[in-house]
Formats: structure tokens, sequence, C-alpha cells
């Protein structure tokens, strides 16, 4: 089995040679568990997958015991790893292979999509029924406060101590306020560098502090974004000045944060800080939250109007497909 699912993996890299690492492990697991799935009906190379469809499809589609999401992604797999050969030599089993699976997978698709449409908002997304980013940014000022406050010392003769978890904070929850950041923000740097001095700059998440009041903060690189896409274009946008006032900040209580990471933090110390930015007000968001919350609002306000939901899907930097499908809570 080894063999055939190498085999596979190097079909798929032959049909997208920009495959992600991580990609590569998942995918290799799916076939991994098709090629059970399929044992008993002897397709166990991948001659066989190309060959047999209607037996590979049969073969997932009777397990009662795997969800909609995970037969579709198997789906997935077997559209990649037959896309290549089908439209290359245009062979007529081949290419009925394909449209089978590419039919197996949009069918799963519309039917998800269906259930998603259907399905009430249930656990955390109850919450976000009753906020709104207005609410959420007026939340923050309680942190902003905190640290103001920090800085007058209770007597001329103490030195003052910044309360540096409030900034941070701050900091975090007007990152997600303003730009409806996924968790780029673990993998930012601080950098009075421009991309065009420094060419490694340009593969990572940065933000370019040009002056004391003009910053930009550059993204490269996230779940849809790869610096290596020979179609690649960062999103740049300007810090707006409350961020900039906190950034500056700082930069004065950290001045070697400068040409080095923004926050020293994994991305699962991240995610439960982001939880803990408006737990003062019994509210625990996550940034997948926040994004939908913000779509949810736009979608509300301008009544669906295309023009304002691609500027949403700009905004939160995916494609309008998935802003209906997964973005999109409908309310009673």
């Amino acid at each position: 089995m080894d063999e055939t699912i190498a085999e596979c993996v190097e079909e798929l890299k032959l049909n997208n040679p920009s495959l992600r690492d991580g990609s590569i492990k998942a995918y290799s697991n799916h076939i991994r568990s098709i090629l059970k799935l399929c044992e008993e009906n002897t397709i166990t190379n991948l001659e066989d997958i190309f060959k047999y469809s209607e037996i590979v499809c049969k073969s997932i589609n009777k397990e009662s015991g795997l969800s909609k999401n995970t037969k579709k992604a198997y789906y997935s797999v077997l559209c990649s790893l037959t896309r290549g050969k089908a439209l290359e030599t245009l062979e007529p089993d081949m290419a009925k292979s394909y449209s089978k699976y590419v039919f197996e997978f949009e069918d799963l698709k519309r039917l998800i999509q269906i259930e998603k449409i259907k399905q009430k908002p249930v656990g955390e997304e109850k919450v976000l029924k009753h906020l709104t980013m207005k609410k959420l940014h007026r939340a923050l000022l309680k942190h902003k406060k905190d640290f103001m406050d920090s800085r007058k010392p209770p007597t001329q003769n103490e030195d003052i101590t910044y309360n540096i978890e409030a900034l941070k904070l701050y900091i975090v929850g007007m990152f997600h306020y303003h730009f409806c950041l996924r968790n780029e923000l673990p993998t930012m740097f601080l950098t009075d560098k421009h991309a065009d001095d420094k060419g490694e700059w340009k593969k990572d998440n940065y933000i370019i502090v040009h002056s004391r009041n003009h910053k930009e903060m550059v993204i490269n690189k996230n779940k849809v974004r790869e610096p290596t896409h020979p179609l690649h274009k960062p999103r740049t946008e300007k810090i707006p000045t409350d961020l900039n006032w906190a950034l500056n900040w700082w930069l004065k209580i950290h001045p070697d944060a400068m040409n080095n990471k923004l926050l020293d933090i994994s991305e699962s110390g991240y995610s439960k800080m982001v939880k803990r930015v408006w737990k003062h007000k019994d509210i625990e968001l996550t940034s997948s939250l926040i994004r939908k919350l913000y779509a949810c609002e736009v979608r509300k306000e301008h009544k669906g109007k295309l023009e304002k939901e691609i500027e949403a899907c700009e905004k939160l930097d995916h494609s309008l497909s998935v802003h209906n499908t997964d973005y999109i809570l409908y309310f009673d």
C-alpha cells in the first residue's frame, strides 16, 4: 500500500507543483483511507483508481460512518489525482473516471451547502447574534484605559510599571477588528526595511515602519496566500491611527521588537490570547467567529449587494463561494 500511496503522491505533485507539505500529508492519509475502503474490491493501485471509478465511488458512498465532509475530502483528492491524465491523454475511460469523481465531489458540496443554510447557529456561534463589530471595538477601550492608567506612577519617587498585558490585548484586538485576520499575527515582523531592500522580507508577514505616523501591514503568507506562487500578490493595508498609537507605545517599551517578531508567541498560545481579549465582557471569541461576525454584518447592512460582498471577501481574504458557504450564518 505504501508504494501505491507514494505513486499517487507523485501524480498529485505533477498535477499541482505548488502543493504544500501539509497538503501532501493530508492527501496521503486520504489515499490510504480510500484504498482500505476499496480493499475487498481489489482496488490496490493507481491504475485501478483510474480504471474502476464506479467501484471506488460505491466503496466510499456505502460507508455510513463517514461524514459528508470526509467523503467530499476523499473525492477532492481523487479529482486532483485523475485530472492531469484525463486532460493530457483525452482517453474516454480516463475522462469518464475524472468526470465521475468530479460529479460526486460537486454533489456532496451541494448537499453540504444546503445543510449549512438550513442549520441554525449552535454553540459558540450563538454569541454572534447579540454582537456587532462596534461593540467589540468599544470593549477594547478598557484595555487602552488600563494601559494609559498604568503610565501614571503612584508617587513621584516610583518608576512607571507599564501594563504590558493590557497593551498587548488592545493591539491584538485592534488587528482583528480592523483587518479581520486569521492567525497571521504570531508570524508578523516589525521592520523599518522595505521589502525591496531585503529579499527575504518578501516571503514574510510584516509591518513596515515608515515613520512614527506611517506604518503598513503586508501579508504574504496565510491559508490562501503563498509567496512562491507565480500569481502571488501581497495584501497591503495602512495601519489606522488608533492601532498606530498602540504600536508606537509597543516599540517605545520594546525597542528590540524592531526587525523582530511583533509578538513572541506560538500559534496555539496566540489562539488562547485572542479568546482573552473580550473575556472581561464574558465573550470568548476566536478569529473565525470575528470574521463571521463581520461577514454577517455586511450581508445584513447592504442586503447582499454584490459589490459590498466582494469588498468583504477582499478584506476577509477568501472567495465568494467560501464566503456564502462557510461564513454567512442564517439567524431567525
